[in-house]
C-alpha cells in the first residue's frame, strides 16, 4: 500500500481498467476494447514519461494530469486507481479527516533538492520539492512531524478540514 507522502505527482487517473498485471517489468492494463501497455520500466527514463515516450506497441491512454495533492483529494473521479510519475500504482480511498492549516513562508532557500520554506507558527521547516513558493503554504496535519503539501496560496485562507 502506498503512503500519502511517498506518491509522486503528477499522477494519472485510470479509467475503464478492467485487470493490471505485471510481466517481465512491464505494466499491462486490460479494458474493455483491448489490452494496451501502461508502462514498461526495462526502458530508459527515470519517471513514467520519459518511459512512455519510447514504448512500441499499443499505449494506454493516460487519464486527466493530477499536478499535487490538493487536485487529488478534491477529486470526483468515481474510478479510484492512478498510476503516479514513478510508475507506481494505487487506489486513493478517501478514509480520514485532517485537518490543514496555513501558515506564512518567512524565507526560502534553494537546494538540490528543492526549495526549503521557513514557516512562521512552525520551527520545523517545509521542503518544496517542485514548484515556486508562495506566500503562504497549505499543510495537511498527518500527525505532529508529518505535514503534507496541500497548497501554495498568495493569500492567508482559515483552518479547515478535508478528507484524505
Amino acid at each position: 500500500m502506498t503512503a500519502l507522502q511517498d506518491i509522486r505527482f503528477p499522477v494519472f487517473n485510470l479509467r475503464g481498467i478492467e485487470k493490471t498485471w505485471e510481466d517481465s517489468n512491464i505494466l499491462y492494463v486490460k479494458t474493455v476494447y483491448d489490452t494496451y501497455i501502461l508502462d514498461n520500466k526495462n526502458l530508459k527514463g527515470d519517471i513514467l514519461g520519459e518511459r512512455r515516450l519510447r514504448v512500441t506497441g499499443k499505449l494506454y491512454k493516460l487519464g486527466k494530469c493530477i499536478e499535487n495533492f490538493s487536485v487529488l483529494a478534491n477529486n470526483t473521479y468515481t474510478n479510484k486507481l492512478f498510476i503516479d510519475s514513478d510508475g507506481i500504482l494505487f487506489k486513493y480511498l478517501k478514509t480520514v479527516v485532517r485537518p490543514v492549516k496555513y501558515f506564512k513562508v518567512k524565507k526560502v532557500h534553494k537546494t538540490e533538492q528543492g526549495k526549503v520554506l521557513e514557516l512562521y507558527g512552525t520551527s520545523v521547516p517545509y521542503l518544496l520539492k517542485r514548484g515556486d513558493a508562495a506566500e503562504y503554504i497549505g499543510l495537511v496535519l498527518l500527525s505532529e512531524s508529518n505535514k503534507l503539501l496541500y497548497e501554495l496560496s498568495d493569500t492567508h485562507k482559515d483552518e479547515h478540514k478535508v478528507w484524505i
